[in-house]
């Protein structure tokens, strides 16, 4: 039942992902020629879709569009605060400090729980804020040595906890290192990452197709831009101009390779041995050897047994 809903919110994922990709393709399309941003119309791109649906669709679609919104946010924010609730109370609570907790106590502890995790969730939205695409690259930094530590506990068989945890430790500070270095160069301006060409030409001044009006003009014809490729400094490091989609890969990629390779038939052999006490050398090993040390190794029969 868990491996079927994971491929099952893997799937949900893809399309998810797919939608989100192509839903920003839509929109430079439709705003190429006439930047809202560059016009004044919006201030930030976050509010790019919202002034997308309020364009593209009639009357009742943005009302219909930001329930729809809405609704999801919620769900997705409420089953998360529910299991974090449930993952408390079950290990901390039920398994660890607090093992004769009765049903009544656990179901207050749970609603306390989640009441505990919505504030927290609450306050971070204004981190969230200050974070900017800092937010977004630290699920990367983070995400993708995990999932390379899970790809090694499922695809390779020799591996063991010290492997495990060097290939981890150096997927997350190599991981961190590319995502700090980042942000400081992008803080500093010694990093910068080449925009699409964005025109204001094409904007209608006159109609109010996508909210611009006459009183824009003087504006609008002097804020035309070209779009100029921009090379990186030659003292930056190119690592640093690695986009943060590209984390979770390289971060599951750099565990992988981190990690020990496959011990040779030999030390395998040894390992097993080590184990196993039948299949030592004085054990009586009937498998290996010639035939003089195997019936050196064959146990004598009873003296008093039938021929």
């Amino acid at each position: 039942m868990v491996e079927r809903a994971l491929w099952i919110n893997m799937a949900g994922l893809f399309v998810l992902m797919i939608s989100c990709a192509f839903g920003g393709l839509v929109i430079f399309a439709r705003y190429w020629d006439c930047d809202p941003i560059s016009a004044g119309v919006v201030s930030s791109a976050d509010q790019l879709m919202p002034l997308f649906v309020m364009d593209i669709l009639a009357a009742g679609g943005p009302a219909g569009s930001s329930c729809g919104d809405l609704r999801r946010a919620l769900s997705t924010v409420s089953s998360g605060m529910n299991s974090l609730a449930a993952i408390v109370l079950e290990d901390f609570l039920k398994n660890g400090c607090y093992k004769t907790i009765s049903e009544r106590a656990s179901t207050v502890a749970s609603k306390l729980l989640s009441l505990l995790f919505g504030l927290l969730t609450f306050a971070l939205v204004f981190v969230a804020e200050q974070l900017g695409g800092a937010a977004l690259s630290i699920f990367g930094m983070v995400g993708g040595p995990l999932l390379g530590l899970f790809s090694l506990g499922m695809f390779f068989p020799w591996a063991n906890s010290v492997g495990a945890a060097v290939g981890h430790v150096c997927g997350l500070a190599f991981m961190f290192w590319i995502g700090v270095g980042t942000q400081v160069g992008l803080a500093t301006g010694d990093v910068t990452y080449p925009k699409k060409p964005l025109s204001v030409s094409g904007c209608n001044l006159t109609g109010t197709t996508a909210g611009f009006s006459s009183t824009e003009a003087a504006f609008l014809t002097s804020s035309e831009t070209s779009f100029v490729p921009t090379e990186p400094p030659s003292g930056i490091l190119g690592l640093y101009n690695l986009s943060y989609m590209w984390y979770s890969a390289t971060g599951c990629f750099t565990s992988l390779v981190n990690f020990p390779p496959p011990p040779h038939p030999t030390e395998r052999r040894a390992r097993r041995t080590s184990r196993d006490p039948d299949l030592r050398e004085d054990g009586g090993d009937l498998t290996s050897g010639d035939l003089t040390s195997i019936i050196s190794k064959t146990p004598p029969e009873d003296a008093g047994a039938d021929p």
